[in-house]
């Protein structure tokens, strides 16, 4: 803590510094104990309400809220400290599994500054839902219906393309450099779902390639979250040719290009799959999937994945076929309508708040 705080001042002293700040390592602001106190309440209040099922009145669940609690009310008070002590009038921050976004939104806001979510990833139910944001940069309108759907109101919502479509030209020509592997490749994209999910996903695919296992090749691609990926999942891989893939070691661009099929249950690799053409197949129960057309294929256990596997490699046309029902509702590649840039629609809802 105290080298922590070394680089702090010495940020904070610094005249032509942006100094970069680790929240965690943070001093905390005093709160009035009253505001502490009636968050307890409310969630006390609600643990004994008969409307309130079972699961959420289980004292382990009740322990492990609380804990959850006082360390959310130890950040808030981080962020007060932050806000008092830097000159801050705008927040900019992305959209993805990030529970202090809704943190530091809400504090940003408290302290009159103005607050953009980026969009980052797709969204879902599971996670962080931007809905608190005075505006939200979204990919295209099936992303501005999905919010608006949580009660975002529309006029808070712009549609900005996502950064990485301009990589998209490069990355179609790295892919003629796919590589002289005749193996069909298969890339698994990880979320941070917990390591029970995880082990499911990973022992099911495992199990269905086994019959494949000298044509099939595997990639499980691990989330940025899971710095600790390789210890926790190394030992399921159960075929000569499955790898873990940790984040930075490969490209994501490249594993994309050399994929000739994707699965994953709900991450952004889907979303990009298929705007690069690529045959993706959803892991887990059916479901609709907010930004295509149609619900597209879900497999959630051996025998279909193997049935899936099986038929591409039998039929060369298969996956090519199955690639067509994969419809975006919309190309995120178009230019907003009002022609601006970002920073020109951050400018104009700044000016109107």
């Amino acid at each position: 803590m105290a080298h922590h705080e070394k680089e702090y001042k010495q940020m904070v002293g610094n005249q032509l510094c942006r100094p970069l700040v680790n929240v965690r390592c943070l001093p905390e602001a005093p709160i009035p104990e009253r505001e502490e106190m009636k968050v307890m309440k409310q969630l006390t209040h609600i643990w004994t309400a008969g409307s309130t099922p079972s699961l959420f009145k289980r004292p382990v669940f009740i322990r492990w809220m609380k804990g959850r609690v006082k360390t959310y009310l130890k950040r808030v008070r981080q962020l007060y400290y932050l806000f008092e002590h830097f000159p801050i009038m705008e927040v900019i921050y992305g959209s993805t599994l990030n529970a202090n976004g809704v943190l530091v939104t809400s504090v940003a806001q408290k302290m009159g500054a103005f607050t953009v979510n980026m969009q980052h990833g797709v969204f879902g139910e599971v996670g962080h839902l931007p809905v608190n944001a005075d505006l939200q940069l979204v990919w295209g309108g099936s992303h501005k219906e999905f919010l608006t759907s949580y009660g975002v109101p529309e006029e808070k919502i712009e549609c900005i393309p996502p950064l990485f479509m301009q990589s998209i030209a490069s990355e179609q020509s790295s892919a003629k450099r796919k590589g002289t592997s005749k193996k069909f490749h298969l890339l698994v994209a990880l979320q941070p779902l917990g390591f029970s999910s995880n082990r499911y996903m990973i022992e099911t695919i495992e199990e269905a390639v086994r019959d494949f296992s000298n044509r099939v090749r595997v990639s499980y691609k691990l989330h940025p979250d899971q710095t600790n990926g390789v210890k926790l999942y190394s030992g399921l891989l159960k075929n000569k040719h499955s790898r873990l893939v940790t984040h930075g070691t490969l490209p994501l661009p490249e594993l994309m290009s050399q994929a000739d099929l994707i699965i994953t249950a709900f991450s952004t690799v889907a979303y990009e799959g298929i705007l690069k053409g690529k045959p993706v197949l959803f892991f887990g129960k059916k479901r609709p999937i907010y930004y295509l057309q149609r619900t597209p294929s879900f497999v959630y256990q051996v025998a279909a994945i193997r049935r899936f596997l099986r038929r591409a490699l039998q039929n060369k046309q298969f996956l090519s076929i199955y690639r067509q029902g994969l419809v975006l509702k919309e190309s995120p590649g178009q230019k907003n309508k009002t022609g601006m840039s970002v920073w020109d629609v951050i400018d104009r809802h700044r000016a109107q708040c």
